[in-house]
């Protein structure tokens, strides 16, 4: 019995178009016509979920082609839901079940007549700069910048100006038509940001503050950034202007020394949330550690208490945050390590990074520090301190430099081996290490043996320097 829809004939008729014999079985097109029904209504319920999708009500063609491409059925092809003329199958004469399609008759008039269609667009790139060291240049490619303080966004559209290239203006060979195509940009900026009035005039005023040379107005405004509720919108502001500061005025020992005091005062509000900005405060706090020059004239200046104060500072982030940031310290540790064993690095920038390790804590002091003091000190400390030594002329200011990085040693190893007197921290078990390990401590201590005793190693006068180790 034939439960199916589609009759046995139209199998057989579908048989025959596609060459097979004609005296194929009646169960066969029987099953056939059930699996077909089947599959007919698979397709036509895949197609009316592509119909209700698109928010219509009448099914196209390309629902039908869409559902057959989800079952990786090849589409129909020659019907197109654009086309206004409604499919019209036509039965043949001679076979009730044979239908076709009747061709529409075109008229060669017409279509000579009928206008020439657009000829399409062929395919290009263009290339254009995003950036040129660091700066995105002002072109219509580009997302325009706020042409404003890097700190205060405008709170009206009314603030914004256009952006003009200095090159394209400058420049007498340029082109006309390109700077005006330049000049014409109009900013707009990708986000929203509003400020009140009076936290606008509020930031302007710490900003002078640290700008400013008055000692009670700068600590009148730090106070004010460590205890101050409500800051938060500022804070993004406030590490920008540390950030770009920093970066511009590398020569200037006041100014850096008051953006130091002011991230410290930041770090120390309870009300600011610093964990978001730790990317932008990290490059300016390690560059006055570890900068080749922190003032105009190093001889009279005291940039030293600069970078102590910055390497101290780097060390309360890591012990504030770098549970949270597990990659943070050994980020900071990888670029003191290669600011102290780098040969092409001057004295002061091997001053912060001893500086900088040593205030990381005791851990750090034990294994970046001490395994690499005896190789610097003969590889850098001792022909700087003794020219005669390596035939080479005497430099004061670089002798100078090479006692200050001889002291940040002594310090460094001085609180080392006081933290394990005073039992802080526990001992370095020597015995179960190897005889070399040994001797090199003891290496260490005649090395700073006359300097230690007295400041950090308060002992009873009958215990020698080999009782630690032995």
């Amino acid at each position: 019995v034939n439960m199916s829809l589609l009759p046995k004939e139209s199998i057989k008729a579908l048989a025959e178009s596609a060459g097979l014999s004609s005296t194929l079985a009646d169960d066969i097109c029987v099953a056939l016509a059930s699996d077909v029904e089947f599959r007919l209504r698979e397709i036509t319920q895949e197609a009316m979920k592509f119909m209700r999708r698109s928010k219509r009500d009448v099914l196209t063609t390309d629902d039908v082609n869409s559902a057959l491409r989800l079952r990786n059925v090849e589409a129909l092809y020659g019907y197109s839901s654009l086309s206004n003329d409604a499919v019209k199958f036509s039965r043949s004469i001679g076979n009730k079940d044979l239908f076709f399609v009747q061709d529409k008759v075109l008229d060669f008039q017409e279509l000579i007549a009928a206008p020439l269609p657009k000829v399409p667009r062929d395919v290009t790139l263009a290339s254009h700069w995003l950036a040129i060291e660091g700066v995105q240049p002002a072109i219509p490619q580009n997302p325009s910048p706020n042409d404003q303080h890097p700190g205060l966004p405008s709170t009206t559209t009314e603030d914004k100006k256009p952006i003009t290239n200095n090159n394209a203006v400058d420049s007498s060979s340029s082109s006309s038509s390109s700077s005006s195509l330049v000049s014409s940009t109009e900013v707009k900026p990708i986000v929203k940001h509003v400020l009140s009035k009076e936290l606008q005039l509020y930031y302007e005023r710490i900003i002078q503050a640290i700008r400013g040379t008055e000692e009670e107005l700068t600590e009148a405004a730090l106070n004010s950034l460590r205890h101050d509720p409500s800051l938060h919108q500022l804070l993004p502001y406030f590490t920008q202007f540390v950030s770009d500061e920093v970066t511009h005025n590398l020569r200037s020992l006041p100014l850096l020394t008051r953006l130091m005091h002011m991230v410290r005062a930041i770090l120390e509000s309870e009300y600011l949330h610093v964990e978001p900005y730790l990317h932008q405060l990290m490059p300016p706090i390690l560059t006055c550690v570890v900068s080749r020059l922190l003032c105009e004239d190093p001889a009279t200046e005291n940039h030293w208490e600069l970078r102590e104060y910055a390497a101290n500072l780097a060390a309360v982030v890591c012990r504030k945050y770098g549970n949270t940031y597990t990659h943070l310290q050994p980020r900071i540790t990888k670029t003191l390590l290669h600011g102290f064993m780098d040969p092409t690095k001057p004295f002061t920038t091997h001053y912060g990074s001893i500086t900088g390790i040593a205030a990381l804590g005791h851990h750090s002091i034990e294994t970046l520090l001490i395994p690499n003091i005896t190789t610097y000190f003969n590889k850098f400390l001792l022909p700087a301190l003794s020219p005669s030594s390596s035939n080479a002329t005497e430099n004061p200011a670089q002798k100078k430099e090479a006692e200050k990085c001889f002291q940040a040693l002594l310090i460094a190893f001085g609180t080392f081996l006081s933290n394990l007197v005073s039992g802080e921290e526990p001992a370095p078990d020597l015995d179960n290490r190897p005889d070399s390990l040994r001797s090199y401590y003891k290496e260490l201590f005649d090395l700073f043996s006359n300097d230690l005793l007295n400041p950090y190693l308060k002992r009873p006068a009958d215990k020698d320097k080999d009782a630690m180790y032995d």
